[in-house]
């Protein structure tokens, strides 16, 4: 459902610390028209004792601001950006209050402190209205159909020693699970993943929190960021479809504005001809920011140019029939059938 598997007010005033913020320039598309019109609603979200000192929350200690600029390699203008949002962000209290969890709105918008702020806030009102702080214990998992969607997390890791997210699109029958199951359901799922593959501990039961039960104990770091590889190997007309455009969409808006900065690189690859037609509506769903992720790959060097950011070997033999060995994420994800196929 999702091409890239990469895949979270103006001037306003919460108080009498918070700090005053520019108006920004939103891009002529339909997604940023959305974005905007859900930013200008946002109201403040307050716990019961403003402070202006973030570093009143243990969240902020020096300590995990040390520990987040270790681990995303933030130089000290950028260090002194996330001190200066966390300071903008005092009044809410939430759990994604955290740098961890920050430092990906500031990312994923190139350090933009007033734009980076105004979408935290719209994410967390998001969150609220969609009770997604308790998706995940309401969904637990999806359907079985759905282990036929070929997206999942690999056991093996990239050169950085950062998880590899593999969506083999060409091989999703994306027209016969929407005549399956629907609309609701499969943006359910995109929901389920999103939050499984961002959530640490907070809402997640513990057999899904792969972060603190897996890589964790694998690697001794925290999670940053994953290497996606999208394979369009497969890719037909059938997955062409304007229902699914417009799921796309929905998607593309929810991985950008509300899961923000998961992805550093995105390597498409073994694209055919017939993916011009839909790649010339689909990339007017992503922005700016989204698009500089992206690296295009053809079927005669796709291997090699994998092998720049990984050992090929940790890639499955369905993307890479050389010497591919790679298995899937233990857990939740050895249910996914990643040669795909059509649903029955």
């Amino acid at each position: 459902m999702k091409l890239l598997a990469l895949l979270w007010v103006s001037s306003l005033a919460v108080g009498e610390c918070s700090s005053q913020v520019a108006d920004i320039h939103v891009a002529d598309t339909d997604i940023d028209q959305v974005l905007q019109k859900q930013i200008d609603s946002v109201e403040p979200v307050l716990s019961n004792e403003t402070s202006c000192d973030p570093l009143s929350s243990s969240l902020w200690s020096e300590e995990n601001l040390f520990n987040v600029s270790s681990l995303w390699k933030l130089d000290t203008t950028a260090q002194n950006l996330l001190r200066q949002l966390g300071k903008s962000l005092s009044d809410i209290d939430h759990w994604k209050n955290d740098p961890y969890e920050v430092v990906r709105f500031l990312y994923r918008f190139e350090m933009d402190l007033s734009k980076s702020e105004k979408v935290f806030r719209s994410m967390v009102q998001w969150r609220a209205e969609n009770n997604m702080d308790t998706f995940m214990e309401r969904y637990q998992e999806p359907p079985e159909i759905f282990n036929l969607y070929p997206a999942c997390m690999l056991a093996g890791l990239d050169k950085d020693g950062d998880p590899i997210l593999v969506n083999r699109i060409g091989s999703y029958d994306a027209l016969g699970m929407h005549q399956q199951v629907g609309s609701d359901a499969m943006l359910d799922v995109d929901s389920f993943l999103l939050e499984l593959f961002s959530t640490r501990s907070n809402g997640i039961p513990s057999h899904l929190d792969w972060q603190q039960y897996h890589y964790e104990p694998m690697t001794g770091k925290r999670f940053s960021q994953f290497t996606v590889v999208v394979d369009l190997h497969g890719l037909s007309v059938r997955q062409f479809r304007p229902a699914l455009f417009g799921l796309l969409q929905e998607s593309a808006h929810s991985n950008q504005y509300h899961y923000p900065g998961l992805a550093k690189r995105v390597i498409v690859n073994r694209a055919p001809k017939i993916f011009r037609m839909g790649w010339n509506i689909v990339k007017n769903f992503y922005d700016e920011q989204s698009m500089r992720l992206l690296k295009f790959v053809t079927d005669d060097d796709y291997l090699e140019e994998l092998q720049k950011y990984m050992d090929v070997e940790v890639l499955p033999a369905v993307i890479n029939p050389v010497n591919g060995k790679g298995k899937q994420m233990p857990g939740y994800m050895e249910k996914i059938k990643l040669e795909g196929g059509r649903i029955p």
